[in-house]
């Protein structure tokens, strides 16, 4: 079985169950471990849901926006029912 350190915390790659962290968000890249898909992937999913906090910078005239998410545990949780294959 294959596992990913994130934070010193070892992660399955094998299944898709949440595992239990002590703090109550998410990064992208922790999500995107879980889900086995790209950091970018991570941000157009969840950009837009209820309660995740956007904590990068705005898009300025000459400067990209940069963008750093944290996904509450519950919203992650419920994307994994919302799109759950049976």
């Amino acid at each position: 079985m294959q596992f990913a350190s994130i934070d010193g915390w070892e992660i399955s790659l094998q299944c898709r169950e949440v595992p239990h962290f002590p703090n109550e968000y998410l990064t992208t890249y922790e999500a995107a471990a879980i889900l086995k898909v790209s950091n970018k992937t991570i941000i157009r999913r969840f950009e837009k849901r209820v309660g995740v906090i956007d904590l990068g910078s705005g898009e300025g005239r000459f400067k990209r926006r940069y963008r750093v998410l944290r996904i509450p545990r519950e919203t992650f949780e419920k994307f994994l029912a919302e799109n759950k294959i049976q």
